[in-house]
């Protein structure tokens, strides 16, 4: 029984790690895509009727995934704490 939460603990972990490292990504790809459309707004290239639809669309995003990571990171955390636990002797 107390294996099998030690294998759960972990398993739980693991999946919010990778989904933390999938979160930090995708916002740095956000960053750059936001640089990109700013550039392309500037030299003409993008409307900006486009840049602004792009922009919010991008930040709302952005915001979201860092919200997330939050929460993750903080589950994460709460998790190690009881996986911890679970080896103690």
């Amino acid at each position: 029984m107390e294996e099998q939460l030690r294998v759960e603990s972990y398993e739980q972990i693991r999946i919010r790690r990778k989904r933390l490292e999938s979160n930090e990504r995708r916002i740095a790809e956000l960053k750059r895509l936001f640089i990109k459309i700013y550039e392309d707004n500037a030299s003409g290239r993008l409307t900006d009727e486009r840049y602004d639809m792009l922009s919010q669309t991008y930040e709302a995003e952005q915001k979201q995934l860092e919200a997330e990571a939050i929460t993750l990171q903080q589950e994460i955390e709460v998790q190690a704490v009881s996986y911890t636990h679970l080896t103690l002797p």
